[in-house]
């Protein structure tokens, strides 16, 4: 499935394309992963990061 967002220019703060769209997946997979809604597996995949990587990024948000 493809998802068309728009997303206005100001909002961009300097971010490309892709590192908006990967930012935007990473953060969608966290939000499922938290939610018991996809495997660690499947999060790790869809935000396209190997599993180590993927734990890491919980790691951070869970501090903030």
């Amino acid at each position: 499935m493809i998802l068309d967002l728009e997303i206005p220019d100001a909002l961009l703060l300097s971010l490309d394309k892709n590192s908006l769209a990967d930012e935007i997946k990473l953060s969608y997979a966290l939000f499922l992963f938290r939610q018991s809604r996809i495997s660690l597996a499947k999060a790790a995949h869809f935000a396209n990061k190997n599993i180590y990587v993927f734990m890491e990024e919980c790691k951070k948000t869970i501090s903030r």
